[in-house]
């Protein structure tokens, strides 16, 4: 599926954290615990996206550990959580936003951001 909405394509490239609003509570809703939340809360990744022919990818390194995903746009992809819950997710792009969708089979939760 190709990417319709240019206004995504200025996503590509490499980016450095600046900053979060509310991450905690999202954290949270997710069901990470509190240690783990004040960890992430430190942690200052550098982000990687890219595509090509079609096929994206987001990488997130930190100095802990680097994770990342490959998916076409609309099509539902695997992945585990970072405490090891696996789930399947979409990625769509819509209106100049990546929309991400997980649901998680063992918690039965659906999340989107």
């Amino acid at each position: 599926m190709a990417s319709n909405n240019t206004n995504i394509d200025a996503l590509k490239g490499t980016w450095n954290y600046v900053s979060n609003e509310n991450f905690d509570a999202f954290l949270k809703e997710m069901g990470i615990n509190k240690v783990l939340r004040t960890l992430a809360k430190t942690v200052k990744p550098r982000v990687v996206i890219a595509e090509k022919d079609g096929k994206w990818s987001f990488r997130s390194e930190t100095t802990l550990k680097t994770t990342a995903i490959e998916f076409i746009p609309g099509v539902e992809f695997t992945d585990v959580s970072h405490d090891g819950e696996p789930y399947t997710s979409t990625v769509r792009f819509e209106n100049g936003k990546w929309i991400q969708t997980n649901h998680y089979s063992k918690s039965g939760k659906q999340i989107s951001v």
